[in-house]
C-alpha cells in the first residue's frame, strides 16, 4: 500500500485518497461529457464548409487541423487526469486540478483563444451548455486549494 503524501489537513478534508480518486473520477467523467458535445459541435461545423468527413479522417483533422486547435487545453486536462487516476498514486492536493479546470471552463468572449472559442461554442451548441452546467454543479461541490467548495466559502474571500 502506497503511503498518503500531502499534508494531514488536505487528507482530512478529502477523506483520504479513496475520496479523492472518486473526486477525479466524477470530475473526469463530467469533461469527457463536455469534450464530446464540444468536438461534436465543432465537427458538425467543420462538415458544414468542407463536407462529410469519415471518422478516420475528423479524428487527423481534431489532431492537425489549427482551426481546430484550441479543444488543445481541454484535451490535455483530460489526459493529466487520467494519468493521476492510472498511476493510483495519491494526489498530494486534488484540488489543485479542479481549481484548473474552474479556470479554463470560463467563457469569455475577450479572454484566451480557449476562453473566446468556448464562448462561442456555448453559444452554437445546446448540448455543450448542459455539459457545461453538469461539470460546474459537480465543480461546486468539489474543495478548492483552500480546501472548502466555493458555495460554502465567505463572499468576502
Amino acid at each position: 500500500m502506497t503511503a498518503v503524501t500531502g499534508a494531514p489537513r488536505e487528507r482530512e478534508l478529502l477523506g483520504g485518497d479513496r475520496m479523492a480518486h472518486s473526486l477525479l473520477a466524477e470530475v473526469r467523467r463530467h469533461l469527457l461529457d463536455l469534450h464530446k458535445a464540444l468536438v461534436d459541435a465543432e465537427r458538425r461545423d467543420y462538415e458544414r464548409v468542407r463536407g462529410r468527413l469519415p471518422d478516420r479522417e475528423f479524428l487527423d483533422a481534431l489532431l492537425r487541423d489549427p482551426a481546430l486547435a484550441w479543444l488543445g487545453p481541454l484535451t490535455a486536462l483530460i489526459v493529466r487526469f487520467d494519468q493521476m487516476l492510472e498511476e493510483g498514486e495519491p494526489q498530494p492536493n486534488p484540488a489543485d486540478p479542479i481549481a484548473e479546470i474552474r479556470k479554463l471552463l470560463k467563457p469569455d468572449a475577450g479572454g484566451a483563444e480557449f476562453q473566446r472559442k468556448y464562448a462561442d461554442a456555448l453559444q452554437r451548441s445546446p448540448d455543450a451548455v448542459l455539459a457545461h452546467g453538469r461539470t460546474m454543479r459537480t465543480l461546486q461541490a468539489q474543495p478548492t486549494s483552500t480546501g472548502v467548495p466555493p458555495v460554502m466559502r465567505n463572499s468576502s474571500e
